[in-house]
């Protein structure tokens, strides 16, 4: 997994405390947020381990059709929310 974004912003990594920020992919994700101004839609949600799920735009088909891309920012699990 990568580390760094290009401009400096780390992507998750185990050990991140409330504040951190974080990148998925290209926006920036403040860990323990609730609010947080990188998620899409209605994200962040609660995880199962006590984390938030942070969440962003993936891409788009033809038919316009989208899908999002997810990580906790306390486990880092990157698996689509049952919930979604």
């Amino acid at each position: 997994m990568r580390e760094i974004a290009p401009d400096g912003t780390p992507f998750w990594k185990e050990g991140m405390a409330n504040g951190d920020t974080f990148k998925i992919d290209i926006s920036e994700h403040a860990v323990g947020d609730k609010e947080c101004s990188g998620c899409w839609g209605e994200y962040p949600k609660p995880c199962s381990c006590g984390g938030l799920i942070h969440a962003e735009f993936g891409d788009e088909n033809a038919d316009g059709d989208y899908w999002l891309m997810y990580t906790c920012d306390k486990c880092g699990d990157t698996s689509q929310p049952e919930d979604a």
